[in-house]
């Protein structure tokens, strides 16, 4: 195989391994009801299997932003994955929910990896155009697990029981981590930053906050809302589910075409004013989404119709944004990666907290909160705008 073939192989393989650890929170999600009988417990604590998930990954983010600056991307990355599948099988083995949780942690921790090497070895494969084409083409199908992984988890929960998620999770993790191991020696993984990079110098980099705090207010924006989707459509609005899936499904399929076209429009438009279109594009309707609530709408399949163009704005400015962010560290790509990834969990977790008790208002409580993200995703454009000369 040529070198070029390896970095081919080398950016499907992260792919994968992202998509691993991703469906790592859908996958399970159908069996977590079950867990209450399972382990004998309540369903606050059955919830907190996914919630350590989170917080483990909050850590595993800033431990390998540190570790992938001085050692080994291959091996690390392997070794991730390894410790996510022995987790995961473990997990099949537990009757308690204490053990259930720790394992999880664990888990989360290990499932970072991906995540923050993957600019790195998309940098290390392509040049800057293409780079941000394929950027652009890992969130298309990293988008495809939140809509279609419960499904197949729905489906292996009752032909297989609780346990086959996790077993699905950890074979597949555990094959990923033998290719990359056996090929560590093969595979571009991205030059090593230098050790003197820190945290605190990524903080203080104007470009860097402009595009990581937009891209998380712009994308937590539309996660909250689709968290509390579900439960304002068939609570508040005499929706289904099915209302919520056909939103869902129209909205990936609306984000995949435009982040596969964004690596080819930002060439000729520029990337900043892609990013504050999209970005625009993106509060406009939101805007519009609370002012239809405010007028008494009750139709989830307006709501659905109103998400796409919102799909297609974050769709054309995530990709680039994101890929701007880690650019802009100047060659300290893992800790810039997970810097821009914990800065969208905050702002997601922060802004889920924030929308449960408003919920019951319905749509205009939910909308409102949404609004009031993206319009913090414009403020970050505006604040960290660069000086002029």
């Amino acid at each position: 195989m040529s070198s070029r073939s390896f970095g081919i192989l080398a950016f499907t393989l992260v792919v994968f391994s992202t998509l691993v650890v991703f469906s790592g929170i859908d996958l399970i999600l159908p069996a977590i009801p079950d867990f209450p009988k399972i382990f004998s417990t309540n369903v606050a604590m059955s919830q907190m299997v996914i919630a350590a998930y989170t917080a483990g990954s909050a850590v595993g983010l800033l431990m390998f932003g540190v570790l992938g600056a001085k050692y080994d991307r291959c091996l690390l990355l392997s070794g991730s994955l390894f410790i996510f599948a022995i987790c995961a099988f473990a997990c099949t083995l537990t009757t308690n929910i204490y053990v259930m949780i720790g394992l999880r942690v664990l888990q989360g921790i290990a499932s970072a990896a991906s995540g923050v090497f993957a600019p790195s070895i998309v940098k290390a494969v392509f040049d800057e155009t293409r780079a941000m084409r394929a950027i652009g083409l890992m969130g298309s199908i990293e988008s495809i697990v939140p809509a279609l992984a419960p499904l197949v988890g729905a489906w292996l929960l009752v032909h297989f029981g609780w346990t086959s998620s996790f077993d699905v999770t950890a074979g597949a993790a555990a094959l990923v981590a033998s290719v990359l191991f056996l090929l560590r020696h093969r595979l571009p993984m991205g030059a090593q930053d230098a050790p003197k990079g820190t945290y605190r110098a990524i903080l203080r980099n104007r470009d860097f906050l402009r595009y990581a705090l937009s891209q998380a207010f712009c994308l937590g924006g539309l996660v909250v809302f689709v968290f509390g989707a579900p439960v304002i459509f068939v609570n508040t609005m005499d929706g289904t589910l099915g209302n919520f899936i056909v939103m869902q499904m129209s909205g990936v399929a609306m984000f995949m075409v435009a982040a596969n076209l964004t690596g080819h429009i930002a060439p000729h438009f520029g990337v900043d004013r892609v990013i504050w279109f999209g970005t625009s594009l993106v509060t406009f309707e939101a805007l519009l989404i609370l002012l239809y609530a405010l007028m008494g709408g009750s139709n989830p399949s307006t709501v659905a119709a109103l998400m796409i163009p919102i799909n297609l704005g974050f769709g054309l400015r995530g990709p680039i944004s994101y890929f701007s962010a880690i650019q802009s560290a100047k060659g300290d790509d893992t800790r810039a990666s997970a810097l821009a990834i914990l800065v969208l969990l905050i702002a997601i977790a922060v802004g889920t907290a924030i929308a449960a008790p408003f919920l019951e208002q319905g749509l205009k409580g939910l909308a409102a909160i949404c609004l009031g993200i993206h319009m913090l995703g414009l403020a970050a454009l505006w604040v960290f705008r660069p000086a002029k000369a």
